[in-house]
């Protein structure tokens, strides 16, 4: 199978299940918002509420300069709400970081990790092409 994302090398592995638990266990699960963006970036889902979305989106179509990351949400109340701000994609990435530090991960485990993320972002509108400009 030929690799069409550029951004994720096809050595990457995803990540082990032990580290998807101690990240899980460091955030205390979906208890806090950090441990719901990780389950869902693993693509894991709570047996309750809250809950984010398998995908999010980075940015808005009509304003570049956006860098919100979005997501749908299954909140406390049970309340669903649609492309929910989670935060910035840099707080996010920054809090991945740090994450990851905490934990002491290895190089290959954090660039598994920074992979599911990447591929849980479905849509990053702050990509721009300039193919009207190649014409």
């Amino acid at each position: 199978m030929v690799n069409l994302d550029p951004s994720i090398s096809p050595d990457v592995r995803p990540p082990s299940n032990a580290v998807k638990r101690k990240l899980i266990a460091l955030t205390r699960s979906h208890t806090t918002a950090m441990g719901a963006v990780v389950l869902a970036v693993f693509g894991l889902t709570p047996s309750k509420p809250p809950a984010y979305g398998h995908g999010a989106v980075v940015g808005d179509p009509n304003d570049p300069e956006d860098d919100t990351v979005r997501c749908d949400l299954l909140a406390h109340d049970g309340s669903y709400h649609a492309a929910s701000v989670i935060s910035t994609m840099a707080d996010v990435r920054d809090n991945f970081r740090r994450l990851c530090d905490e934990a002491k991960l290895s190089d290959d485990d954090r660039r598994s990790v920074f992979g599911e993320l990447r591929k849980w972002i479905k849509k990053d509108w702050r990509a721009r092409s300039d193919w009207d400009k190649l014409r």
